[in-house]
């Protein structure tokens, strides 16, 4: 090997491990930076006639692409569980611990006994100011909770146009950044490129269940779990919501938009053309799908179990005199029918028998110790079987027949039941979340100790290539005094 070979191979080992200890060095000062992928070197002989040398100096991201993938997946579903249970988490707070003082169970059962209480003793005012109390509080009670279901469902439809706005602005980023990716070379600046384009679509995953695809040019596309391209090379896709303020139990999602009143999700391709996307169930899972959920399926069950409430105490509470309660503050009866949906965030004491209590017996002329008609309100909450409408309690799609009394129960029940199951479900996402967090730092977090180690590797082929110049230096300095 001549000296001019020697040269050129240790000039070109010697600009490979510069390159090399740069990106150690890179590594070290971003180990704990969030979304950085820990680099390498990758380096390629070259034999050009005789000369041996090194060609081909890439930095390549050390990352488990298919764990990436289950990673983004996992964290779409963590989005959607956690979102739901912090929601029904809110609901049972509204709701308060059974057997709680302001829980509705503990408000039915004071007024039952109230009613009790005056079956006994017909005849005393303090006994019925005591159901009159009792019955406003109860009415109150569902005022309030109704109230709570309906702003819940406004966070959640809040939620959807937030979401809806950011998955826009985060396929615009990925457009710019992956055009800078297309075409660069593969150094150190395009891996953080790469490291940014990925944070994109991390937070994309958390609003929807994405898959990814990348070119041989190093461009990237995106489509949904149901299909739907969302990315190619630019955003393929752009999402628009009418967002509803202060949503009501009467406001709930149709394909009509006449019926409709709330906000739907429209998506307009590249050629101009607008459907609805939550027709076509583009969003399966993240945080979009889970306040969808929420708002249209969840939320609106909760409130029809209030409203049953509310139309069984205004129904069986009306026979056999004034009713005691009526329908909103005008002081009109209850009709039934259409007239159910909301019914619980407008019940109400009727103003007459509040006005004169000696209604509660029955009409005017009731003897005052008679206690007919208060043995008769006591049995129709406690003891009269009636037919409840199928609302999905414990899980049933069939109508069940009992107390009021019972089903107050188990709607209490019931919602406590899919509070500690939405809870439960999200520990177990969370903990296949952090599994396969864990899975991909294993190769692409940076380790400082390896890295020393590398730099010592590094260091010494770069003291062994920076001898042979020297030598081969004196040498050639020899050669030239002979």
């Amino acid at each position: 090997m001549g000296l001019s070979t020697s040269l050129n191979t240790a000039i070109s080992g010697l600009n490979a491990t510069q390159v090399g200890i740069g990106v150690v060095s890179q590594n070290v000062a971003n180990a704990g930076t969030t979304g950085y992928v820990r680099r390498t070197v990758s380096n390629a002989d070259s034999l050009s006639g005789l000369t041996i040398g090194v060609q081909n100096t890439q930095v390549q991201r050390l990352l488990d692409k298919i764990v990436q993938h289950q990673l983004w997946q996992e964290a779409s579903g963590a989005a959607y569980t956690s979102t739901r249970a912090d929601a029904l988490s809110n609901l049972d707070k509204l709701n308060g611990a059974p057997g709680s003082a302001t829980a509705l169970d503990t408000i039915f059962n004071k007024f039952t006994s109230s009613l009790q209480a005056l079956q006994n003793d017909p005849s005393s005012y303090s006994l019925r100011s005591q159901v009159i109390d009792g019955a406003t509080d109860l009415a109150r009670q569902l005022n309030t909770l109704s109230s709570g279901v309906q702003a819940l469902r406004s966070q959640a439809e809040a939620g959807i146009a937030e979401g809806v706005a950011k998955v826009n602005d985060l396929l615009g980023a990925l457009t710019k950044v992956n055009a800078r990716i297309v075409g660069s070379p593969n150094d150190a600046a395009t891996a953080g490129l790469r490291d940014q384009r990925d944070l994109i679509l991390s937070e994309l995953s958390q609003y929807v269940d994405i898959k990814t695809m990348e070119d041989a040019r190093g461009s990237v596309s995106v489509v949904t779990g149901s299909g739907t391209q969302l990315f190619d090379g630019q955003a393929a896709v752009r999402f628009g919501f009418d967002e509803h303020s202060g949503l009501k139990a009467g406001d709930q999602w149709s394909t009509d938009p006449a019926l409709r009143g709330v906000g739907t999700i429209t998506i307009r391709d590249a050629s101009g053309n607008v459907s609805d996307a939550i027709t076509n169930r583009i969003f399966r899972s993240g945080e979009i799908a889970a306040n969808l959920e929420l708002r249209d399926k969840t939320l609106v069950q909760a409130q029809a179990q209030l409203d049953e409430i509310a139309a069984h105490l205004a129904e069986a509470l009306g026979a056999g005199g004034d009713p005691v309660f009526v329908d909103g503050a005008g002081n009109t009866p209850y009709a039934g029918g259409a007239a159910k949906t909301g019914l619980a965030a407008r019940i109400a004491v009727n103003d007459d028998i509040v006005q004169n209590r000696a209604l509660l017996l029955g009409p005017a002329g009731t003897q005052a110790g008679d206690a007919t008609r208060p043995a008769a309100l006591l049995a129709a909450l406690t003891q009269d079987e009636r037919s409840f409408a199928p609302l999905g309690l414990d899980g049933s799609t069939t109508g069940t027949t009992g107390t009021i009394t019972g089903f107050v129960q188990r709607v209490v029940s019931s919602q406590g039941q899919a509070v500690e199951a939405a809870r439960r479900l999200d520990e177990g996402q969370q903990v296949a979340l952090a599994s396969i967090q864990s899975r991909f730092q294993e190769t692409a977090q940076v380790n400082v100790d390896q890295e020393m180690s590398m730099l010592i590797e590094l260091q010494t082929a770069y003291a062994a290539n920076a001898r042979i110049i020297s030598t081969v230096k004196e040498m050639m300095d020899v050669l030239m005094r002979v």
